[in-house]
């Protein structure tokens, strides 16, 4: 699917994410902005709040302060069902990868039934997963392993 970025100039777009737990600031100020055909990295040190910013874009944790945007609304993301609901899936570090299944089948795993008939979900996944690897250049596919280093 191509998007006219004069049309949707963002697929999602966060403004000032703030998130803390105690006295403790996890994320501050964050500004990020999605468009169509992008691929973004999350880099830093341990503790630098990478998965904190995560899981609030995935509707695990409601920012603090702060909004995201989506088709030009605010979008309410928590709890994740939203998130999902708006087309956000998280594959989450280690412990909920599963080693013996594919990427497309772990990635399957967070698919809710409304999102694709159940018949049709592989497919449907399929082509959504090889379509960004493809723009992605990844070298693993969609059917590849999910292997320890890759988790």
């Amino acid at each position: 699917m191509s998007v006219d970025n004069d049309t949707f100039p963002y697929l999602l777009k966060a403004e000032g994410l703030t998130k803390r737990f105690g006295s403790l600031v996890a994320n501050r100020d964050i500004d990020l902005v999605v468009r169509a055909g992008e691929v973004h990295a999350i880099l830093g040190e341990n503790g630098a709040g990478k998965s904190t910013l995560m899981k609030m874009l995935y509707g695990v944790y409601e920012p603090d302060e702060g909004a995201v945007w989506m088709d030009g609304e605010q979008a309410e993301l928590h709890p994740p069902m939203k998130a999902r609901a708006r087309g956000i899936g998280m594959v989450f570090q280690d412990f909920r990868v599963v080693p013996a299944l594919t990427v497309l089948d772990n990635i399957a795993l967070a698919v809710q039934p409304e999102e694709a008939a159940r018949a049709d979900r592989r497919n449907f996944l399929e082509v959504r997963v090889a379509g960004g690897a493809g723009r992605a250049s990844v070298a693993a596919g969609p059917r590849a392993a999910a292997a320890a280093g890759d988790r």
